[in-house]
């Protein structure tokens, strides 16, 4: 147990940062960032699926990304393995924060909304989380919220930050009673180096002056939690695999239902797993591509209801399109796990570009230490143990040495 020592005045996170210089003095300052006023390491440990090992907390890694289905047994491992829980900052997103943060023990030091995949861009169910977050801070359930949002890294997406923003301090000062900032502090969104839409896309307006969305929170000192969903070695979960497994079989049968003639819209077919998959490939080559089918899932599944079909194959779709609603929460996964070829490509055109103790790391390790290099990135989410090497790694003197 890493025993922590503080003062009434120094937050336990800081204290365990000043813990973690004590017995790690190779320690480099790059490794500790500041979300909304509290330290943490660059890294944030991505328990939503599975609980990790507390080995990487004690080392240094205090940030931890958990799931409603997670959070309980996360908080109760922080409990045994610090002397001061505290000093763990937990963020837990939820898919609707109004029923599920009230039932949430110990209440996360942050929220994440993670809001469906949507055409329209926002709504009255919007209106109400970001009131009943706005609550949850105002009452002191936690510090600060964010949101989780894969459409933000979309060249147009329908959400871009400003959005957000604004809607974040009607939100406020419906909770307040007065015009108030907002507790919106924090995002979380997609980003690697096959999805640099955060850095690349000037989809948000501060000012009235077009800029990415890294570049707005930075100038609001927004905290940004990066999503990798293309990362060297990953390899999609059995959950990925069989609801992918079960939308392909669903496919199937309806295309036996229909004779195999499958049906086009305007001279173009609707989007089939079979052909892409019979031929050895993925159904999305990239996640930027994966999050773009999502958002246009809605549109699809209508596409397909007004169509006039044999009642056969009326009753089979109503088992298809399900299953393909059942996908956007691993599509993107599975489209980073596809590619791996794109990756393995961007990384031989970078190293040689690298000082030579960034060349030396694992392809793993030099992934999490580019993307958290990136100015306005506050950490970097992993759901594998950080390795040692980014304890003592400074960051990348010029990011931008990644474009050139």
């Amino acid at each position: 147990m890493l025993t922590i020592s503080h003062t009434e005045d120094t937050h336990p996170a800081k204290a365990f940062a000043d813990a973690c210089w004590a017995q790690n003095p190779a320690l480099t300052p790059d490794h500790w960032r500041e979300l909304d006023g509290i330290t943490v390491g660059r890294v944030a440990l991505d328990w939503r699926e599975d609980v990790g090992s507390p080995a990487a907390v004690a080392q240094g890694f205090n940030l931890i990304l958990t799931s409603v289905r997670t959070h309980a047994q996360a908080a109760a491992l922080l409990a045994q393995t610090l002397s001061n829980p505290a000093a763990a900052v937990t963020v837990c997103v939820l898919e609707d924060p109004a029923a599920q943060l009230p039932t949430l023990s110990p209440a996360p030091t942050f929220a994440l909304w993670q809001p469906p995949y949507a055409v329209a861009g926002f709504d009255e169910t919007a209106a109400r989380q970001l009131l009943a977050l706005e609550n949850a801070a105002k009452s002191g359930l936690i510090q600060a919220y964010g949101v989780a949002d894969v459409t933000l890294a979309a060249p147009q997406t329908s959400r871009p930050l400003h959005r957000w923003l604004q809607h974040a301090a009607q939100a406020a000062e419906a909770a307040w009673g007065r015009r108030k900032r907002p507790a919106l502090r924090l995002l979380a969104a997609p980003f690697d180096l096959l999805t640099p839409g955060l850095l690349t896309h000037a989809t948000s307006l501060h000012h009235e002056s077009p800029v990415t969305t890294l570049e707005h929170a930075a100038r609001l000192s927004l905290g940004v939690i990066a999503l990798p969903q293309a990362a060297p070695g990953a390899q999609p979960s059995a959950a990925a695999v069989s609801a992918l497994t079960a939308a392909a079989e669903a496919e199937q049968q309806l295309l036996a239902a229909l004779r195999n003639q499958w049906p086009q819209v305007e001279n173009h077919p609707l989007f089939s797993l079979l052909l892409p998959l019979s031929e050895g490939l993925p159904p999305w080559s990239t996640p930027a591509e994966a999050v773009a089918w999502c958002t246009l899932l809605p549109e699809l599944s209508a596409q397909w209801s007004s169509l006039p079909l044999p009642a056969a194959a009326g009753r089979v779709l109503a088992a298809y399109l399900p299953a393909l609603s059942a996908l956007p929460p691993y599509a993107p996964a599975l489209a980073g796990a596809a590619a791996q070829s794109h990756l393995r490509a961007v990384f031989s055109h970078i190293s040689p570009k690298l000082p030579p103790a960034w060349q030396s790391l694992s392809p793993a390790a030099l992934n999490l230490a580019l993307l958290a290099s990136f100015p306005a990135v506050t950490a970097v989410s992993s759901a594998a143990e950080p390795p040692a090497s980014l304890l003592t790694l400074p960051t990348l003197p010029d990011a931008a040495i990644l474009f050139k």
